[in-house]
Formats: structure tokens, C-alpha cells, sequence
């Protein structure tokens, strides 16, 4: 069963300036997928998240997020490239968790390279809608210890989110973000229960001082008709993100099911329980092992 995604920020550099760095951290991340045996494995989400946050307006954002992974039977990566259509720039996001930027930032281009700005296409409500690639994602995760029947399998998770959106749209906060963690998770029968803790480092923006969070997450699970069908209920919380709000908290419900030989769909509903919270969220993802 797949939980709902962690995402873990980091601190953040300008990729035009540091390509050698930039270089270097991919193939400190895809390195292992060339050197190990495994499984190649394409999935692909749409998803729908909007919110009030503490500001007045209502901010929406679609979201088409293509993606690969790599999988053996003791470690996994994951990258993935979003395609963001967005209606205010007072949101921000580091992998798929969106925040409020704590400022409202304002345009300041309208042609930029990987995304158009529709200044004159404005909704019933006068907002504008821009759009764009978002920032790509790597996730890493790394077994530790498997399950056994008394103890739970333990893993080591980490995460580097790549500046690669426009910084003008506030798709992401223009640096490099990093984070890492640590997941546990127990079967018993058609049950299944997760624990995940993590430290992140979120890239500050000019003008913006985000503050690094801890996170922690759990979760149950359950499987019906031998793995065919599952469903997982997942609560998430971190510490403050902008110091004078509330620390983000949410739940979320996810339904998966397996359909043909190595295909499966998913859907998964998240309610922000907090004012630096999506106020909803919902997505619809599929899988396909190559």
C-alpha cells in the first residue's frame, strides 16, 4: 500500500548558477538505479487543491504530475516533473505540500521559459490564471531493517526538490530544498500501520523567512481481497512553517485498487485541518509497472 506523499523541504540554490551542483546531486540520487537490478515503474496524477488559507481570496491549483520510479526490494527513487495551473501567487509548494508564502508577491514578467501568463484570461471573479512546470521532485527511500514478526520494518527516506519553476509564479521557492526522515510500518493480517518522522529545510525566497519543520506522520491501513483493494487513512503534522500562523496540519483517505496484471488507480482526499492548510485536496493517480 502506497501512503500519501511526504514532501520535505530544503535549502536552495539557483540552478543556472550551480549546474555542477546540480549535476551532482542527481547522480548522487539516480546512481544507485544504474548500478541495481529492479523495476521500472511509470505513474502519472491529476490533482485539484484549493484553499482560503488566511488571506481573503480562495487560491486553486491544478496540478498534472507525470513521474518514474525505480524499484528494488530494498530501496526505491522516485522523480517527478509537475505542470501547475494557478490562480494566485500567494501559495506556494515544496513537492506536492502547498503553504501559504506568508507575503503576497506580485508578477513581475509576463513571458518567461516553460510556462504562459494569461494576464487578460481572467475567471468570473477577475482572478487570472498562469501556468507552468513546476519544480522537479526526487524521493529516496532506503530499508533499513525489514518487518519481522515483532518489530516493524524501518526505513530512511530523503528528498531534494530542484528549482526548475519560474520563481515569478511562486511555483516553488526558487532554491534548492532538502529533507529526510524516517518511516516505520507493521502488518498485521489485512492491517497495516505507519510512523513517519521527519526534519525539513525549506529554501528561503528574498524577502521571506520560512522556518525549518519537523514533521510527523500516521497512519492505518487496510487490504481487502488479497492486495486487490486497499484503503489508508493518514494524519500529518509539522511544526510552524511561517512563525506568525498555525503549523500545517491535515487528513487524508486514500483508496487504491488493482486492475489487469500490473496496473493500479488511486484516489485520495485531503482536508486541511489548520489556516496554513489546504482547505481540500484531491487526487487521482495511476500506476503502471513496466
Amino acid at each position: 500500500m502506497k501512503k500519501p506523499s511526504l514532501h520535505t523541504p530544503v535549502h536552495i540554490v539557483n540552478v543556472r548558477r550551480h549546474p555542477r551542483r546540480l549535476t551532482f546531486l542527481l547522480l548522487f540520487f539516480l546512481a544507485p538505479a544504474m548500478l541495481a537490478q529492479g523495476q521500472w515503474i511509470a505513474n502519472t496524477s491529476a490533482q485539484i487543491t484549493q484553499g482560503s488559507y488566511y488571506f481573503g481570496q480562495t487560491a486553486s491549483t491544478f496540478s498534472f504530475i507525470p513521474g518514474m520510479r525505480y524499484q528494488t526490494s530494498t530501496w526505491s527513487i522516485d522523480l517527478s516533473v509537475p505542470y501547475l495551473i494557478q490562480n494566485s501567487d500567494l501559495v506556494n509548494s515544496t513537492g506536492s505540500m502547498f503553504f501559504p508564502t506568508g507575503e503576497g508577491h506580485h508578477q513581475q514578467e509576463s513571458n518567461r521559459p516553460g510556462g504562459s501568463h494569461h494576464g487578460g484570461m481572467a475567471d468570473a471573479g477577475g482572478q487570472s490564471w498562469d501556468s507552468g512546470i513546476g519544480d522537479m521532485l526526487v524521493l529516496f527511500s532506503k530499508t533499513l531493517f525489514r518487518e519481522q514478526d515483532y518489530s516493524p520494518s524501518v526505513a530512511v527516506t530523503a528528498q531534494l526538490k530542484v528549482p526548475t519553476a519560474y520563481r515569478g509564479l511562486n511555483y516553488g521557492t526558487g532554491e534548492f530544498d532538502y529533507g529526510a526522515g524516517l518511516s516505520l510500518s507493521k502488518k498485521y493480517g489485512t492491517l497495516a500501520a505507519f510512523l513517519d518522522l521527519g526534519y525539513l529545510i525549506i529554501g528561503d525566497p528574498e524577502g521571506i523567512t520560512y522556518l525549518d519543520p519537523v514533521m510527523a506522520g500516521a497512519g492505518i491501513g487496510k487490504f481487502f481481497q488479497h492486495g486487490k483493494y486497499s484503503v489508508l487513512f493518514y494524519y500529518q503534522t509539522y511544526s510552524k512553517i511561517i512563525e506568525a500562523y498555525e503549523a500545517p496540519q491535515q487528513i487524508s483517505a486514500m483508496l487504491s485498487m488493482k486492475f489487469g496484471k500490473a496496473q493500479y488507480l488511486s484516489i485520495n482526499a485531503l482536508r486541511g485541518l489548520s489556516e496554513t492548510s489546504p482547505d481540500f485536496s484531491v487526487t487521482l493517480g495511476l500506476q503502471q509497472n513496466l
